[in-house]
Order: structure tokens, then sequence, then C-alpha cells
């Protein structure tokens, strides 16, 4: 198993499948990306508002994926970060899809 995806969003089920994972790829020796989807569809506001949330997402999303990757101090050479942006699940089908994923680790909430 080379590439296995963990998607995390800061709940408490995406840090059990970051523990999850770790210990699969520290079994298989694999390589581990980090995914955090922002889904930021929100009509109706001002333009710099809209800026601002925009931001605010970005900032949170490079938060959660810092804290998901200190779970990985010892095997940071084998972890990549990824952040996106869109429809959370249509994101990740085509994450793994347009990747060589051999596995995807996630929690069964949030």
């Amino acid at each position: 198993m080379k590439n296995i995806l963990i998607t995390i969003d800061g709940s408490e089920h995406s840090k059990k499948a970051l523990l999850k994972g770790k210990e699969i790829a520290k079994a298989f020796k694999s390589n581990v990306i980090l995914l955090n989807v922002r889904n930021s569809a929100i009509p109706y506001l001002a333009f710099e508002d809209s800026q601002n949330f925009f931001q605010m997402l970005k900032d949170n999303s490079e938060k959660i994926l810092e804290e998901g990757k200190s779970i990985f101090y010892d095997m940071e050479d084998k972890v990549k970060l990824v952040s996106l942006d869109g429809n959370i699940a249509s994101e990740i089908i085509e994450y793994v899809e347009d990747n060589d994923i051999d596995l995807v680790v996630m929690g069964s909430l949030g």
C-alpha cells in the first residue's frame, strides 16, 4: 500500500481517523496525504465580507492540516497536506480518481 488518503475536518471522528491512518501507514511504510475540503458555498455576502470569509476558511483549513500533520511527527517526510475548495464528497472522489490512492481513511461523521 503506497499512498493513504486521510480526510480531516478537525472533528473527533477525523482525529480517530488520523490515528488509525497513522497505524496503517507505519505498518505498510506508506505515504500519507492529509486532505481538508472547504465547502465555501455561501450566498448573499458583500464582496469584502465574502473575501474575509474565504480567508477565514483557508486559514482554518491550514490550521486543521497542520494539527493533523503534528500527529505524524515521526514520519513528516511521508506526509503531504492538501486543501481543496468545493463539494466535499465530489472533491474527495475526484482527488482519489486523479491520484494514485490505495486507501481512504475517514471518520464516520463530520
